[in-house]
């Protein structure tokens, strides 16, 4: 299942595939066995636990403050104050479980990586569930748990990945700058932390190996030394991260990946391997359609409960280091827009490149909205590269500019009176517009709109964002491509998204 050739034209389902004959290996116990039946279980049932309220990524530290609050009135939580962040803000320590096992999970170290602070409210929810999660009653006597969720809270704020220095917290393990960081090796110290749960996000471009299929969770025990040696406490880590890519596996077959191991001196992955923790880096990277990453969510929620029994029920010592090594690693080789094997006209030459978008985010100063920000990243022989839309030009196509529409609109009437149908077919596709808004000018629409000002036919180049058409050797226009999406004009949706356009407005 190739899910990277899904189309903006074409809307395609991305289906997870769910299988039922699971196990980790005929040597394991029956208790241990259940680990994959439990992540199945955990996956399908997920809803029965989901922390309600929070359907979007760019949530902010009172939301935290309010599910933590929520616990108090729960006897097997404690709540207590684990400092403060630069700008003042509380960050707290949640502790279940009195075993002597001691677990430390960490969440949000990079402000702009929320998905397992979800995942960690549903576990919460799962833990206070006995009927839910009856292996719990398993747990509080063999595990401690404590949870720093949230620990960048300035850097939520405004979703960025650094603190309010400016500082990557996972790149002051040493040096010890950020009052965040203080905190973490604090509790690593204190507890004498047997497992860290370093629990990230990872961006969308990340392939499962030299695949077109997206990373969607990728794992790493992070290495304690540039040799990348493995002590036996770095292969603990390897073990269970192995069983986990077993399970999951028959929930996202071939989207299952490993996080570079090169060594990192300064990253606190690396330091608590180093300082004899069993370390284990999760990253939600991306599922096609999971903008807001809820499916991932639900993902990394069944991770968790997954690891989490493993390490209770030390399962992990059934399962090879093999099954880690085998990981493929990540490979940063994805684009949104891959156009292959294209003649492009510059001045009396013609050439023959591939071309390819990246629509980055563009969070607003509220830390809440955001808009896309599509632009060229890159042209030449991108022949290793895969996308999540894919035109094979094979050299039949060339690049044709399109043109402009000569009159200034000054409101929607305007734009309305044009018959944009047949301008768009003929080759006029940019329409300049007094007061259009940033978010108007990269919409999802077959109509470029632009400022006044606005050089509506930039150049193909690395960083810009111009509007072409794609021509085949018969001289029609196939392909329109705006703000980095692709238009099939031989297919209806171009229109339908045209007339939604100019039927409701700018608004």
């Amino acid at each position: 299942m190739d899910l990277l050739y899904l189309s903006p034209m074409n809307s395609t389902r991305f289906v997870l595939t769910i299988l039922w004959s699971v196990s980790f290996s005929p040597m394991v116990t029956s208790l241990s066995a259940q680990s994959p039946d439990l992540l199945r279980r955990m996956y399908r049932h997920h809803e029965e636990v989901r922390e309600e309220g929070l359907d979007q990524r760019r949530f902010k530290h009172p939301e935290v403050m309010a599910r933590i609050q929520a616990l108090k009135s729960d006897p097997d939580f404690g709540i207590s104050t684990a400092g403060y962040s630069v700008q003042g803000r509380e960050i707290k320590a949640v502790r279940w479980g009195s075993g002597p096992v001691k677990v430390l999970l960490w969440t949000q170290m990079h402000g702009d990586e929320p998905t397992a602070t979800l995942s960690t409210f549903d576990l919460w929810n799962a833990l206070r569930d006995p009927d839910f999660l009856p292996e719990a009653n398993k747990w509080k006597k063999q595990l401690t748990l404590v949870f720093l969720p949230l620990l960048n809270p300035d850097g939520a704020l405004v979703y960025d990945r650094q603190n309010a220095l400016g500082i990557d917290l996972n790149r002051d393990a040493l040096r010890l700058t950020s009052p965040e960081a203080r905190i973490l090796k604090h509790w690593r110290d204190s507890l004498s932390a047997d497992w860290g749960f370093n629990l990230h996000d990872q961006h969308r471009y990340y392939s499962a190996g030299n695949t077109n299929l997206t990373s969607a969770i990728a794992f790493l025990a992070p290495p304690p030394d540039e040799k990348r040696s493995q002590p036996p406490h770095r292969q603990d880590a390897m073990r269970l991260i192995g069983g986990l890519s077993n399970g999951l596996q028959k929930l996202i077959p071939g989207q299952v990946a490993k996080y570079s191991d090169a060594f990192e001196p300064r990253a606190f992955g690396d330091n608590f391997t180093k300082w004899g923790t069993r370390t284990i880096l999760i990253e939600a990277g991306w599922l096609p359609g999971d903008t807001e990453k809820q499916t991932l969510r639900r993902l990394y929620f069944a991770t968790l409960v997954a690891a989490l029994d493993g390490i209770a029920n030390q399962s992990f010592n059934q399962v090879p280091v093999k099954a880690y090594s085998d990981i493929p690693f990540n490979q940063n080789r994805l684009t949104d827009l891959l156009i292959r094997e294209v003649q492009v006209q510059v001045g009396k030459g013609t050439y023959l490149v591939d071309i390819c978008y990246k629509h980055e985010e563009s969070t607003g100063p509220d830390g809440r909205t955001w808009r896309r920000q599509p632009a060229i990243a890159e042209i030449g022989d991108l022949s290793p590269y895969g996308a999540y839309t894919i035109l094979e030009g094979q050299g039949e196509w060339t690049l044709v500019p399109a043109a402009t529409h000569p009159h200034v609109m000054t409101g929607m009437d305007e734009l309305r009176a044009e018959p944009w149908t047949d301008l768009i077919l003929s080759g006029t596709a940019v329409a300049r517009m007094a007061n259009v808004t940033n978010d108007q000018r990269m919409a999802n629409t077959p109509l470029a709109l632009r400022h006044l000002d606005d050089n509506a036919n930039e150049p193909v180049y690395p960083g810009m964002n111009p509007t072409f058409y794609l021509r085949d050797q018969r001289g029609n226009l196939r392909y329109l491509i705006v703000n980095g999406i692709a238009w099939d004009l031989r297919s209806p949706e171009w229109r339908s998204a045209l007339h939604d356009l100019l039927s409701g407005g700018l608004d």
